[in-house]
């Protein structure tokens, strides 16, 4: 994680939360980090300490951040959207005109699937 950190110029996660990933990259990641990496969370808020983040942003600690969550989705968050070296996505990552696309075309094959086989594509259970 230290060479990873250290040496990347984008740092992104990508993973399902799990309780050993909560808080990942915190301030001491963000010291080990150039200051001409990004970090990008497409992943779950809860990765990144999100005040660590804001001062690693204002301290020039690193380049810059592409953020999909963060902490008040709901609300969202004025400080993180005030930086210039921040872009937020929030849960819009997706809606791309080709990723709009093969979704209703996936949920087309599930329909068709299951009304002509009673059964369900990449049903997950």
């Amino acid at each position: 994680m230290n060479t990873l950190l250290s040496k990347s110029d984008f740092v992104s996660l990508n993973g399902t939360l799990k309780d050993t990933y909560s808080g990942i990259i915190d301030a001491t990641s963000f010291e080990k980090m150039k200051d001409t990496a990004f970090i990008i969370n497409v992943a779950q808020a809860d990765m990144i300490d999100q005040t660590a983040l804001i001062s690693a942003l204002k301290k020039g600690e690193i380049a810059g951040a592409g953020l999909d969550v963060f902490d008040d989705m709901e609300n969202g968050d004025e400080e993180l959207a005030s930086l210039d070296n921040v872009v937020i996505t929030p849960y819009v990552s997706s809606a791309t005109y080709k990723a709009r696309y093969n979704l209703a075309k996936e949920d087309s094959r599930n329909i068709l699937a299951y009304l002509n086989e009673n059964k369900v594509l990449n049903q997950v259970n």
